[in-house]
């Protein structure tokens, strides 16, 4: 089932949610429209004829329409409509398909997604208003308006307090031991290795071998985030957004080779394909915000400002001052930005490698308790395991140079080395909950992703086989060096 946009998933929500659609028809009757033909003519369609359905039943169910009347209209509306194109009407089907399962986002959620599409409407509208060169009071009379439709979904419970460097742990139990919602990541082995996906303050390590798929896994993880609707914000230390990264993007929302991609360029790929990308990108293209580091140049009149952590939270907050707070924020790779701060400062690396990466670790550790976010940092595999077999089960302690650093993190997640059939393993050497879970992926590099494939097993010759293809005694070696590794 494909993954549904923002305005997708809060569309399902006021499909599911009585409550949701009470307060969407006030918001229209606001003059709001979440719906719009321009910009999701799908949902906009779909929404037009869910109020026609509300209406039509209006007096044997209110706004209580059971599922089942509720998925055959907007289903027979989608059908014989005309005007939109097959790729949007998948979309719709894919709606459709999570109501009737009732996959639908939880009223909170719902409330979040909704709220943020008033916001984009309201935005809109003002820079409308912008581009007309409007006085102050127009303006203002435009905002007040603007509160005011917006506080419709407002919640009027009061918010639970911070807590604070004294607490009482036995008094304040519900809060301290409070669920944490997870933000499922979109990629089924990362749910799986995560027990569900990440949570608000919690700081991530991936490890991974040179040119072993942690830059495609970047790739993937921001893309199926946007695809969610979740703000990603991706720092990148060693290649340039533009050009391998944006085509590495392209590859993985439209199902395209890369290299094919690389060979023509965007502009001149086939029109479906452009068009496919543009469809999936609806409504999220602006979830996703790189910082290309690379480029990034100290700010004299900042002592902190030298290219490290502490550039990237000042970054986050200048994003945020102007509505976009992102979910999570990426760090693609470690290494690299430890080296970008050693050069700016003037530092011999070498020297004071351990001291500069807890300073950067404790950094990022309060960056994302404060900000109640969720950081996820990519580095390198030690010497020791990128140079062993794919076969081999590298622990936590095989990052470079990290001194056992790693054990200030949440979560550890190591990309073993792909064999000749670009098998991998990918397991969790330290989790919040539960034991290591070992996993079997393909990288698929042409596509630019990460395809979880069980069944695949350790051969004795370093690469992975699946039961059925070798011989008995083959097998039990193979079960025998595997013990051997794990040991």
């Amino acid at each position: 089932m494909r993954t549904l946009n923002s305005a997708e998933l809060a569309f399902l929500a006021v499909l599911g949610h009585t409550e949701l659609t009470t307060k969407v028809l006030r918001v229209y009757a606001a003059k709001t429209y979440l719906f719009t033909e321009t910009f999701h003519p799908h949902l906009n369609l779909m929404w037009n004829t869910y109020v026609a359905l509300l209406k039509k039943y209006k007096k044997d169910y209110g706004l209580n329409l059971s599922r089942d009347i509720t998925a055959a209209g907007l289903a027979e509306a989608v059908a014989v409509d005309r005007r939109i194109p097959d790729e949007l009407k998948s979309r719709c089907d894919a709606i459709l398909q999570k109501f009737t399962a009732g996959d639908i986002p939880d009223l909170a959620h719902g409330e979040i997604l909704v709220k943020n599409l008033m916001e984009l409407d309201t935005n809109r509208k003002l820079v409308s208003k912008l581009n007309s060169n409007p006085d102050m009071l127009t303006l203002q009379q435009s905002l007040d308006a603007s509160k005011r439709t917006l506080s419709i979904l407002d919640d009027d419970k009061p918010q639970a307090e911070e807590t604070g460097v004294v607490v009482n742990p036995f008094r304040d139990i519900n809060k301290l031991a409070r669920k944490v919602v997870r933000v499922p990541t979109g990629i089924n082995f990362l749910d799986d290795l995560s027990s569900g996906g990440g949570r608000e303050g919690d700081l991530w390590l991936i490890l991974g071998s040179p040119a072993g798929g942690k830059s495609t896994l970047a790739v993937q993880y921001s893309c199926a985030q946007a695809m969610l609707g979740n703000n990603v914000l991706w720092a990148t230390y060693e290649q340039s957004i533009e050009g391998d990264l944006a085509e590495r993007m392209v590859a993985n929302i439209t199902d395209t080779s890369l290299d094919y991609i690389r060979d023509v360029g965007f502009d001149n790929l086939p029109k479906p394909i452009q068009d496919k990308f543009w469809a999936a990108v609806a409504g999220v293209d602006d979830r996703l915000t790189a910082l290309d580091m690379t480029r990034l140049k100290p700010d004299p009149q900042d002592p902190e400002d030298y290219g490290g952590s502490k550039s990237i939270w000042k970054q986050f907050t200048i994003l945020k001052e102007k509505g976009y707070k992102p979910k999570t924020v990426i760090i693609d790779w470690f290494g690299a930005m430890l080296s970008r701060v050693a050069s700016n400062l003037s530092l011999d690396l070498a020297s004071c490698y351990r001291f500069k990466a807890q300073e950067e670790i404790n950094t990022l550790i309060q960056f994302a308790k404060t900000e109640k976010i969720h950081i996820i940092v990519f580095h390198q595999l030690d010497v020791k395991a990128a140079g062993a077999r794919p076969t081999y089960l590298a622990d936590a302690t095989h990052s470079q140079d990290m001194h056992n650093l790693q054990n200030f993190f949440d979560l550890v997640i190591i990309l073993g080395k792909k064999d000749v059939n670009n098998i991998m393993y990918v397991s969790n050497p330290k989790a919040r909950k539960g034991g290591r879970i070992v996993r079997t992926v393909r990288m698929v590099g042409e596509k630019s992703r990460l395809v979880m494939e069980d069944g695949w097993l350790p051969n004795r010759d370093g690469n992975f086989y699946k039961p059925g293809s070798m011989s008995e005694g083959d097998i039990r070696g193979s079960a025998e060096d595997y013990s051997r590794e794990l040991d």
